[in-house]
């Protein structure tokens, strides 16, 4: 889980740690669309190529969001 507009979105889950299934449903969706979708504002497939770069990014969105 990373800040994106599902993750923020508290209407999304019923306690805290889970999710209504329709959040499941898009989860899969976006899963089975593969790690290539263009402007996608949900959803990073992360690689050992790529795991640095994430969690550098993730770091930086949660910092912003701090109080």
């Amino acid at each position: 889980m990373y800040p994106n507009k599902v993750t923020l979105d508290l209407n999304n889950y019923f306690d805290g740690h889970h999710f209504y299934p329709h959040v499941g449903d898009q989860i899969a969706a976006r899963i089975l669309k593969g790690p290539h979708v263009p402007n996608s504002a949900f959803g990073v497939y992360v690689t050992d190529a790529t795991i640095d770069a994430h969690l550098k990014e993730v770091e930086q969105l949660a910092k912003q969001l701090a109080p």
